[in-house]
């Protein structure tokens, strides 16, 4: 079941609990990469997220793939994780992070991309962090390249 909210987003997910942490996804033009980095944020563990996706006007089948997988997800387990997703009518561009931003409820936010791929517990990582050390403000992460073949790339 879906509820619409502001902007045209969709809670597809409610949430068990309230989320430690808002995570962030614009996506645009992703087809070949969104469904694992898709699951990769659904497998958060330790850590309630709110996850925001939201498609800047891709013209391939991005956010269809995006729908699918969420949907697909839902149904074969349980998830505690809040998820809202967005299809743009046209892009957004620079202003697409600010209408994330103004969808977390979060005072903690993480921001993924969707050809990306995560740590199963990120965001619980980002939370214990910020938890600990109250006098930062911003968190940057460690990243590496993956060719087509799934090998680990030579960062410079």
């Amino acid at each position: 079941m879906t509820n619409r909210i502001a902007n045209d987003f969709e809670i597809l997910n409610p949430g068990a609990e309230a989320p430690a942490i808002s995570f962030l996804m614009p996506i645009f033009q992703q087809e070949d990469y969104i469904r694992e980095s898709l699951l990769s944020a659904l497998r958060q563990k330790k850590v309630v997220v709110e996850l925001i996706i939201s498609d800047d006007a891709s013209a391939d089948k991005t956010y269809e793939i995006a729908r699918s997988t969420i949907e697909e997800h839902l149904a074969s387990s349980a998830s505690h994780h809040r998820i809202m997703l967005r299809k743009g009518a046209e892009r957004l561009r620079r202003d697409h992070l600010p209408l994330l931003i103004d969808q977390a409820s979060c005072d903690l936010v993480c921001q993924a991309h969707g050809d990306d791929l995560f740590h199963p517990q990120r965001a619980a990582k980002q939370v214990e962090i910020f938890a600990a050390n109250k006098n930062i403000s911003l968190i940057s992460v460690g990243s590496g390249t993956i060719d087509g073949k799934g090998e680990i790339k030579a960062t410079p």
